[in-house]
């Protein structure tokens, strides 16, 4: 059974813990939708991906960051997943997302162009995983992505998020 068309949101993103959570989960379900990105894509979720991935190739050439790009790469590979699940939870996380998004952009743009183009190298070796059909390539590639990411924006530490 498919996921409703329209799921449950989540609340507004409140707090840089929010955030933090919202990576913490982001790592194992998007390195697992890569995983299977890779194993079942077709032609066109192919070309979908890498339709996100010259937008974010386009955006890094002109040292800018795209959060839409990226959030559209990320929902590519959700899709290629062929698991209405992840796509839906990424549709549902879309503001949480975004936000982290923003703040590691504006964490690249303060450092000038190289981590930029780091962080389009790492985009690039995932579409290419995907597009070899090498999947515990991707899940690992999608897994240092997004651990990179976070570690980008909270400076390898993060939060005490545990409960008191």
């Amino acid at each position: 059974m498919a996921p409703p068309a329209s799921p449950v949101g989540f609340s507004r993103v409140e707090s840089i813990a929010d955030v933090q959570r919202c990576y913490e989960y982001r790592l194992t379900i998007e390195a697992r939708a890569a995983a299977l990105a890779a194993e079942r894509h077709n032609p066109a979720a192919l070309q979908r991906i890498e339709e996100s991935l010259e937008l974010l190739r386009a955006a890094t050439g002109s040292h800018q960051h795209r959060e839409d790009a990226n959030f559209s790469f990320h929902l590519g590979i959700a899709a290629a997943s062929n698991n209405d699940y992840f796509e839906a939870s990424s549709r549902a996380l879309r503001e949480h997302i975004h936000v982290g998004m923003k703040m590691h952009g504006q964490a690249l743009m303060s450092t000038g162009t190289r981590e930029l183009t780091v962080v389009f190298e790492e985009h690039t070796n995932i579409f290419q995983a995907i597009r070899n059909r090498d999947s515990a390539l991707a899940h690992d590639l999608m897994f240092g992505h997004l651990a990179h990411s976070q570690a980008r924006l909270f400076g390898g530490g993060g939060l005490d998020l545990r409960m008191k």
